[in-house]
């Protein structure tokens, strides 16, 4: 396997599930470094913790989501060429992980 297609199709999705327990478990304070930091999250710590547990979910969900995909599909399609087992393992973890981001923006404009 090569390293593009072990990055796209385990190590994001990993990084994605490994990022987004901590916020989901409040573990992570209000900084400028990690979470979702917007000019509203930082308005109040209960809008802080609520909006990052609901995206950190959001984010590993999508990880796991992603993972599952990726491992199902290169067991399924060994046979394609590398390339093509890119295109089809990248563009659902993309999707995927903008969902996950979307879905957070609108539950946080609805806070």
């Amino acid at each position: 396997m090569n390293l593009q297609l072990a990055l796209i199709a385990y190590v994001l999705p990993g990084m994605a599930i490994v990022l987004g327990i901590p916020v989901a478990l409040r573990l992570i304070p209000p900084n400028h470094f990690y979470g979702y930091r917007t000019r509203k999250t930082f308005s109040s710590p209960d809008i802080w913790y609520r909006a990052n547990r609901f995206s950190g979910w959001a984010l590993a969900i999508a990880g796991i989501v992603a993972l599952a995909h990726n491992l199902f599909f290169r067991h399924t399609h060994a046979d394609l060429p590398p390339a093509f087992q890119q295109l089809f393992m990248a563009v659902p973890t993309g999707l995927l992980l903008v969902l996950a981001m979307v879905c957070s923006a609108i539950y946080v404009r609805k806070l």
